[in-house]
């Protein structure tokens, strides 16, 4: 019987001693309370020439996400030496002590300390399936750190801890083979409000057009998001990194802006042109975007460029009006 457990909060309860072919699931779909890194049972009893396997699955987003070409670097930052973990030479100078964590905050911040110490030139490079899987063998016991290096689309996964071998309390065996499903977290979007630069309502009834790119000079071309003309909005689904946003098409009558917003998701959140923001429980955050009419001309509540012909056709028939009731005074 395999043991469903939260990645994020289980990660790492270490085992010892093996049971050929055994392997437990560590999964984000139950929430555990607080945990340790160190098992009751004692290290001293783990074979130091074990050896295990870690496979990954990710689960769908609720946004149906790719889940194909998600790269994780799998670092080993520990051995178990004399029942005890000990940091490996280049993760030694985090100053950090697995064999004293008492609670999952402790874990996930154990994690992301020694996430900043990881060295490329060490990794072990896993990319997953079109089914979201992927798979590390012959892992020799001691602890390993896994983080997504690059998400291709999917959504945030925070770096975690898988110990081989991993301690089942349920079933109460020691397990080399883990099966990881990762907690991930839904990316918050950006909707660019178009609003009139005079008078701050909404540009509606009018075709216009943004386009998001990889570089701030905005020559590497990512998405292209047509306006809702209904509310004045444009919706983008940005990803994990850096992403700018600029305006490619103006609505009718109104200049095209130069304006690049900058918007940034990292571990510690979402950042609109370096300032962090607040996308709110819906995880859409809104940004005001201004638009200026031909001419810089002021407009009215409402006006929109339909309205600025039909007004400026009114008025032409109105001078011509006038000019041949003139034309007629003067026979």
């Amino acid at each position: 019987m395999n043991r469903k457990i939260s990645a994020a909060l289980i990660t790492g309860m270490v085992a010892g001693g093996a049971l050929a072919g055994s392997h437990t699931i560590l999964a984000e779909s139950d929430r555990t309370p607080d945990v340790t890194l160190v098992p009751e049972k004692d290290l001293t009893k783990v074979p130091e020439n074990g050896l295990g396997s870690i496979s990954i699955e990710l689960t769908e987003s609720k946004d149906n996400r790719p889940r194909d070409n998600v790269k994780f670097g799998l670092y080993k930052v520990a051995d178990v030496i004399n029942g005890e973990y000990v940091l490996n030479d280049d993760f030694a100078q985090s100053e950090v002590d697995l064999n004293d964590i008492k609670t999952a905050n402790d874990m996930e911040e154990v994690a992301r300390k020694l996430s900043r110490f990881a060295d490329e030139s060490l990794v072990t490079e896993l990319v997953t399936d079109y089914q979201g899987k992927t798979r590390a063998d012959q892992l020799s016991v001691g602890v390993y750190l896994l983080q997504a290096e690059d998400i291709a689309g999917y959504e945030f996964i925070a770096p975690f801890l898988i110990a081989i071998p991993t301690w089942d309390d349920v079933d109460e065996l020691f397990l080399y083979d883990v099966d990881v499903l990762p907690k991930h977290d839904q990316l918050p979007k950006i909707a660019v409000d178009k609003v009139d630069a005079a008078t701050g309502v909404a540009i509606t009834s009018n075709d216009f057009q943004f386009t998001s790119y990889s570089d701030p000079e905005c020559k590497e071309k990512l998405d292209v998001v047509a306006g809702n003309i209904t509310d004045g909005t444009a919706t983008f689904e940005v990803d994990y990194g850096i992403t700018y946003i600029k305006e490619t098409g103006a609505p009718m009558g109104y200049m095209l802006s130069d304006e690049v917003v900058k918007v940034e998701i990292n571990d510690e959140g979402m950042y609109v042109n370096d300032s962090k923001v607040d996308p709110g429980d819906d995880l859409i955050y809104h940004y005001v975007y201004n638009n200026t009419l031909l001419g810089g001309a002021k407009t009215a509540v409402g006006t929109n460029a339909g309205l600025l012909m039909a007004i400026g056709g009114a008025s032409i028939v109105i001078v011509g009006i006038i000019a041949i009731k003139m034309k007629r005074k003067q026979n």
